[in-house]
């Protein structure tokens, strides 16, 4: 058993590895798709990446349309101009579409 004292540094854990939940033959229809969208992005001043946990107010997360073949618990927003998938719940980060 360890004893963490006053002053030492506790590592975070690791994020989970990333998912991919779109696949690379799809990802970029359905990047054209949020933008034809025409949605809002919200700023998001932190580094963006699977794992991630996004603030609990401001953010906005929509449908994705079932074609995408995405688990229809998630949720897409739009983050620093990027279609990401968030799982709205625990408002976690899934996977950032590039």
């Amino acid at each position: 058993m360890q004893v963490i004292g006053e002053g030492d540094e506790v590592a975070a854990p690791p994020a989970p590895a990333a998912r991919i939940v779109i696949s690379r033959e799809v990802a970029p229809r359905f990047r054209t798709y949020v933008e034809s969208e025409g949605l809002p992005s919200y700023h998001y001043d932190r580094d963006l990446r699977p794992g991630v946990i996004l603030p609990d107010q401001g953010v906005t997360y929509y449908e994705v349309p079932s074609e995408y073949g995405v688990n229809r618990e998630y949720r897409y927003a739009i983050i620093n101009d990027e279609p990401v998938i968030v799982d709205p719940v625990t408002r976690r980060v899934i996977e950032v579409i590039e």
